[in-house]
């Protein structure tokens, strides 16, 4: 099935973001491999908190697609949340399907779809490439991530209010966290397990868990801020804060149109 929508977001900006629960990440030392120490920056492991430097290893890793495919990815859904770098919705469309064709991996395809706004507007070989990915998928399980993330992506079309709708998506949902995706845990905060993954991820200092997590605090607005993450500098400045909206502005980050999202989404972590 393939997958013909704009991603879910306001003033086009994607709202979800599909970064797994790795294990403790070791210090950004020369010694580890470039995602370890990309997740060594994301999380503040031995290292400032800094996505715009995460962001710039799995760009290198990547390497336009000729290098780690897992490293494109990241690099995706970092423009995703403006994590270290911006989202251009065209450039991330013609980056997306490029490690789609080139490299057939499943998340690039089904985000190369989302991003676009019709199949009319995606070149014919590229979709080519996208309905013979998504029509071929293997299951979702620890040794096929993307093709979890890719599901995952896909998922925001799945409207359905049935029971068996409600029972299909809680089952994933417990899939995903018990593979370590914070979305997962996320959605299922009755289930003790699930929180109990949710406050190890936010002890092992990653911010999406702390925001998700019922047991932890969410990490300051102010932190996110000084380590590059855009959005929540545009949080803060759509508060008045001049310096944070002046860093958000400047990485594509559109406070006249989009405050209204942004401190929504943000208000757990902005203090009044």
């Amino acid at each position: 099935m393939v997958i013909a929508v704009a991603i879910a977001a306001c003033g086009g900006r994607a709202v979800t973001d599909h970064a797994a629960m790795p294990p403790a990440t070791p210090p950004a030392t020369p010694s580890a491999t470039p995602i370890e120490r990309a997740h060594a920056y994301e999380r503040g492991t031995g290292v400032p908190r800094d996505y715009r430097a995460a962001a710039e290893l799995y760009r290198a890793a990547c390497d336009n697609g000729r290098g780690d495919v897992a490293a494109c990815g990241a690099l995706l859904r970092a423009s995703f949340r403006s994590r270290g770098t911006e989202f251009d919705k065209v450039a991330l469309q013609g980056f997306a399907s490029k490690i789609c064709v080139d490299r057939r991996d499943a998340f690039c395809c089904v985000a190369a779809s989302l991003l676009s706004e019709s199949e009319r507007d995606i070149p014919e070989p590229v979709m080519t490439v996208i309905k013979s990915v998504l029509e071929d998928l293997p299951e979702c399980d620890a040794a096929h991530l993307s093709v979890c993330e890719a599901r995952m992506l896909a998922s925001v079309l799945d409207f359905s209010d049935s029971s068996a709708g409600q029972a299909r998506r809680k089952a994933f949902h417990r899939q995903l966290c018990t593979l370590g995706f914070v979305e997962g845990c996320q959605a299922i905060t009755e289930d003790a397990d699930a929180r109990r993954r949710l406050a190890a991820a936010c002890d092992a200092h990653d911010a999406d868990a702390c925001a998700a997590s019922p047991d932890r605090k969410p990490i300051s607005p102010r932190e996110l801020c000084a380590a590059n993450d855009y959005e929540a500098c545009g949080a803060l400045g759509c508060r008045g804060e001049a310096q944070a909206a002046d860093l958000a502005a400047g990485h594509g980050i559109d406070l006249h149109n989009d405050c209204a999202r942004l401190i929504r989404e943000h208000e757990p972590r902005v203090s009044p």
